[in-house]
């Protein structure tokens, strides 16, 4: 790497590993081999944002210059350019089916495109502050967004309409995911809980406090965890188990996946996990807190 890692994405048979570059490139990894199977090139600035296309096939990245480029993984090529400016990209979402992406972009909108040709979609507006987070949920027309506002907001893609606007307290929220049946979203934020709720009724069903710092990352996860209602991870003993990827020294923020529970949530410090809780890359653990998977019941 020509930088920091900023982000990092598994493709979903966790063959690949793609890793987002201060250096404006996107790096694409063997897994089973441990070694660099492609460095993606066409951004002008940091990259920070990546999520890779339902079949594995594509990835989608967004840089700090703006720029949003679909990638062919099969050619290591562009297949094409949704955005190529008007600020900075953090966060990218793309829906079950593929067909649809969407973008945080830096003036407090959400943007969508269709995969298929590039078009755009139009924007989501509403929230009264920065947003810093957006999630499809499975039923690919769902959206969550978070924002420093202290809201949480679901959106209906295709009507482009707000369909209900959770209040997470006055401080920011960072990270929200839909469970994988669609019916619960969990949000995290400065406040160190994560709050889960009902996406049909609005209602909070429950508030999971074990941070100490704040939630900047979280996701639902889709195995059994075994017994017992929380699982901690400390940064030393993931240390010791993740850094076995790569040689260099790199800084990983964002938690890429983890294959445990049918009602688990994984919250955490952002970091970065292969599926088997085996293959990831730690820099140096003093910027991670705990990582915890509670068990939703």
């Amino acid at each position: 790497h020509g930088g920091m890692v900023k982000q990092v994405a598994f493709s979903p048979d966790g063959a690949r590993l793609a890793t987002a570059v201060n250096d404006g490139t996107v790096v694409v990894w063997d897994v089973a081999r441990r070694s660099r199977s492609q460095v993606l090139t066409g951004h002008g600035a940091a990259v920070r944002a990546l999520a890779y296309g339902p079949d594995g096939r594509w990835l989608v990245s967004g840089s700090l210059d703006g720029s949003v480029i679909v990638w062919d993984l099969d050619r290591g090529a562009q297949l094409r350019r949704l955005r190529s400016g008007g600020g900075l990209i953090d966060s990218l979402a793309i829906s079950s089916d593929g067909a649809l992406i969407a973008a945080l972009g830096a003036d407090r909108k959400i943007l969508l495109w269709r995969t298929s040709d590039g078009a755009p979609l139009g924007e989501l507006a509403g929230h009264g502050g920065e947003i810093t987070d957006v999630a499809f949920g499975p039923d690919a027309q769902t959206l969550v967004s978070t924002g420093d506002d202290g809201t949480a907001v679901i959106w209906n893609v295709q009507s482009r309409s707000r369909l209900r606007t959770l209040d997470t307290g006055a401080s920011p929220a960072y990270a929200a995911s839909f469970s994988p049946d669609g019916r619960l979203v969990a949000v995290g934020g400065e406040s160190r809980d994560i709050t889960v709720w009902d996406v049909a009724t609005g209602s909070r069903t429950a508030v999971l406090r074990s941070h100490t710092a704040a939630v900047s990352s979280l996701v639902f996860a889709a195995a059994h965890v075994g017994a017992g209602s929380l699982h901690e991870f400390t940064p030393l003993h993931l240390a010791k188990q993740l850094a076995r990827l790569f040689a260099d020294a790199l800084c990983v923020r964002e938690v890429a996946g983890v294959l445990v529970g049918d009602a688990a949530l994984v919250a955490g410090w952002r970091l970065a996990i292969e599926r088997g809780g085996e293959l990831g890359e730690v820099a140096d653990t003093r910027v991670f807190g705990a990582l915890f998977v509670h068990v939703l019941h």
